[in-house]
């Protein structure tokens, strides 16, 4: 299955509203975003996207997202490769004109990153965070805080962190799915986690 999730933390879970609604919710403007892609600075510099051809739950969202990048107005350069390409290639703090990279999917299950100290996805440590490097001492601030706070607070806190990845955004969250297993019929009292 799949859910839409408009939160920079999984849906689901508790403490997570999703604080990115109405940004990401229709109606969808695309003469506005490309107005919006123009007036941020950005002048044909080149977007790569590392594409992990035998990945199939994430090959096809390269394809989307060049797709939808190329309408507004940007320079895309999808590149396919193995997933232990992009896994390597993710790795490289070099330009792109010289083996460097934009942007490339990936996923994780929530219960690896359920809280924002655990969530690689929004930390912003800079060097010393997850590939891309996102710095925002706003985001660290808020989760020294979050480790030092009540449960009553937690939710507060959380919906701060969100607003400041949403400000500036380290990672574009598309949703979340749910692979379905098969197992024997005398197999029985199999608890769903989603």
């Amino acid at each position: 299955g799949y859910r839409t999730c408009y939160a920079m933390l999984p849906c689901g879970l508790p403490h997570t509203n999703e604080i990115g609604a109405p940004l990401m919710t229709p109606p969808r403007d695309l003469a506005r975003a490309r107005a919006a892609i123009r007036d941020s600075g950005y002048n044909g510099e080149k977007v790569v996207i590392l594409s992990p051809s035998d990945y199939p739950s994430l090959s096809p969202l390269c394809d989307v997202m060049a797709d939808l990048m190329k309408k507004l107005g940007m320079n895309v350069d999808l590149q396919d490769m193995d997933w232990g390409t992009v896994a390597q290639r993710r790795s490289s703090t070099e330009p792109v004109e010289r083996g460097g990279w934009s942007m490339f999917p990936t996923n994780g299950s929530p219960l690896a990153y359920p809280w924002p100290p655990l969530n690689t996805f929004i930390r912003g440590q800079g060097a010393k965070a997850w590939f891309g490097w996102y710095d925002n001492p706003e985001i660290e601030r808020l989760i020294a805080q979050w480790l030092d706070s009540p449960d009553a607070e937690l939710e507060s806190i959380e919906d701060a962190i969100q607003r400041s990845a949403f400000d500036s955004p380290p990672s574009l969250p598309l949703g979340q799915y749910f692979p379905h297993t098969v197992y024997r019929r005398e197999i029985t009292g199999i608890q769903q986690f989603y």
